[in-house]
């Protein structure tokens, strides 16, 4: 809405699916990195808001099952679930999969394909700050371990208030 997008269609831009040839004919990178520097506006997230002006009214949305945007915490809160049929599943949002700390049953998903690919031996991300080591408390004390939830939640108040 803030954009005034004449196409009134926002996109993702963490899963495009472009015609690579008419992007580089069209100068498409050069053109998003100008809106970015050039325009003066201070955007929420300068790639892909410079992509959908840019690209206003030029797209074609395929089905969202090629692109099922799931937030590990909006799950929580909605009840949504990854369909069957979403060929790939975009996690938005600040809890990621790959993330030590999330705590959510999706998690399971991500972890089977990981032990199927080359990077099987890349190790999880940790908490870096306390906000993450808050959540993943919370994460722990909601999936019933309470005792470790307690521990990482004593952590959080350390990591917190004497940096």
């Amino acid at each position: 809405k803030a954009l005034q997008l004449a196409g009134k269609k926002y996109f993702n831009s963490g899963m495009l699916y472009i015609n690579v040839d008419k992007w580089i004919e069209e100068d498409i990178w050069h053109k998003s990195v100008k809106e970015i520097l050039a325009s003066g506006k201070v955007f929420s997230f300068p790639d892909q808001d410079a992509l959908n002006i840019v690209l206003d009214q030029k797209t074609k949305f395929i089905d969202a099952r090629f692109n099922f945007l799931y937030d590990l915490f909006g799950e929580t809160v909605t009840g949504k679930k990854i369909p069957k049929d979403a060929v790939f599943i975009h996690f938005v949002g600040r809890l990621k999969p790959w993330h030590s700390w999330c705590c959510n049953s999706s998690n399971a998903l991500f972890l089977k394909y990981q032990a199927l690919s080359p990077w099987v031996n890349v190790p999880l991300y940790g908490p870096k700050n306390y906000k993450e080591i808050r959540m993943y408390a919370q994460g722990l004390i909601k999936t019933g371990q309470r005792r470790q939830g307690m521990k990482w939640y004593l952590k959080f108040i350390l990591n917190k208030f004497f940096p």
